[in-house]
């Protein structure tokens, strides 16, 4: 979907790298050898290299461009107003942004639906309820988007779940001018950063992400934390020191 590579030491490479990088976006930056800050700017410039080397190689091939479908080929031929395509170090910066915000979100928002569902039973079994009754309608047809509209209870589950589980508490930012802390009637209008021209550009597509993923796990599938006491840790995001294990096992 991002970047359309075979599993092999190099993905492991960049697995590694994504989990530096995302722990310095709540580290105290400080430009240091050993601190996490640090790291994270080494495993910055490694992606890079990963990626700028998988762009020279997608350019050597004469139809490369057309032949995969993923989000580095898309990048590769987006086009300006003016026929002006990205620089080499616009694809891979936008690469990295895309694939740390889109990945690692959505993987943790997955993760704290299953924990919580696995811990409320009775919310779970009204999920089931209501996704087995669709798939029965469904017949065996695939899962449309319309579809997804008429799961209304899997969508509270989907809302409270972003509530609960909120993967980015607060990220440090360096003030360049002056600021007023209490902020007088007159701004009030403006939009919070969950609305307005600041919202996050994929939150409709991690709730899809999440009905989607809930539907085919609530009406196959049955699980449960295997340490459901387990301590919660909040750096770099918050999740059980475990990575939440579960057991899985069909219906």
């Amino acid at each position: 979907m991002f970047v359309s590579m075979d599993p092999s030491p190099v993905t492991e490479e960049i697995d590694r790298c994504f989990e530096g990088f995302a722990a310095g976006f709540r580290s105290v930056p400080i430009n240091f050898p050993g601190t996490t800050f640090h790291h994270a700017l080494q495993c910055r410039r490694k992606l890079s290299a990963i990626f700028r080397e998988e762009l020279a190689k997608r350019k050597e091939k004469k139809h490369g461009v057309e032949e995969a479908g993923d989000l580095m080929n898309g990048l590769m031929q987006v086009e300006d107003d003016e026929g002006k395509q990205m620089s080499d170090d616009e694809v891979i910066d936008n690469t990295i942004t895309l694939v740390l915000a889109g990945y690692k979100s959505t993987s943790l928002a997955i993760m704290w639906a299953l924990y919580h569902l696995s811990k409320t039973p009775d919310v779970l079994h009204k999920l089931r309820e209501e996704n087995i009754l669709l798939r029965k309608e469904k017949k065996g047809e695939f899962l449309t988007l319309d579809d997804t509209y008429q799961l209304k209870y899997t969508s509270k589950v989907v809302e409270e779940t972003l509530r609960l589980g909120n993967i980015t508490m607060s990220v440090p930012r360096v003030a360049n001018r002056d600021i007023e802390y209490q902020e007088t009637g007159e701004t009030w209008h403006v939009p919070s950063v969950r609305r307005g021209r600041r919202i996050c550009a994929g939150n409709m597509l991690a709730r899809l992400n999440l009905t989607i993923i809930l539907h085919h796990l609530s009406v196959g599938y049955k699980w449960e934390l295997l340490n459901p006491n387990a301590k919660i840790s909040h750096f770099p995001h918050p999740r059980p020191v475990d990575g939440a294990a579960m057991k899985f096992s069909t219906l």
